[in-house]
């Protein structure tokens, strides 16, 4: 049974590698963003030592699909790491959402990507752009916790995800 269920987690993630999911296009926005999964939180000597693991994702706003979105494990956060990401994932004439992360300051030339910004700072997002941001945080957070419970427990899919 164990056997079975490592076959289809191979073919599962020979598949994704093989095909990237792409979200986007023309007319649509992406949001992306990357968050640490796994660490022990600070003051904690607690149990066992945790490795952070940064995970860097997207998510297409436009549709009401909520599956519309890719997520990677990323050993770091720079432009050489997560700007070949980005252009694997987000289709061309995209108009991408992102905080102010130094490593997407390339992005407006890009592929013909559009990028706006939001400075976390000030404020989390944009009040123009509320009802977009706002229909998609309860499903994003989520996603994020379960990504961050898997990491928690050791999960394998958690460590087989291409990165």
């Amino acid at each position: 049974m164990v056997d079975w269920y490592k076959y289809l987690r191979e073919v599962c993630s020979t598949e994704l590698l093989a095909n990237p999911v792409v979200i986007g296009g023309p007319g649509h926005v992406v949001a992306i963003d990357e968050s640490v999964v796994a660490r022990r939180k600070p003051g904690n000597a607690q149990g066992r030592p945790v490795t952070a693991m940064w995970v860097f994702g997207g998510v297409d706003t436009t549709t009401k699909d909520f599956f519309k979105f890719f997520m990677q494990i990323v050993p770091r956060r720079d432009a050489q790491t997560l700007l070949p990401i980005i252009t694997r994932h987000i289709a061309a004439g995209s108009t991408i959402w992102s905080d102010e992360w130094a490593a997407y300051n390339g992005l407006a030339g890009l592929n013909g990507y559009a990028h706006s910004t939001v400075n976390h700072s000030q404020r989390f997002v944009d009040p123009r752009d509320w009802g977009s941001h706002e229909r998609y945080r309860k499903p994003l957070e989520r996603l994020q916790g379960s990504a961050q419970e898997a990491a928690r427990r050791g999960s394998p899919r958690c460590a087989r995800l291409p990165g």
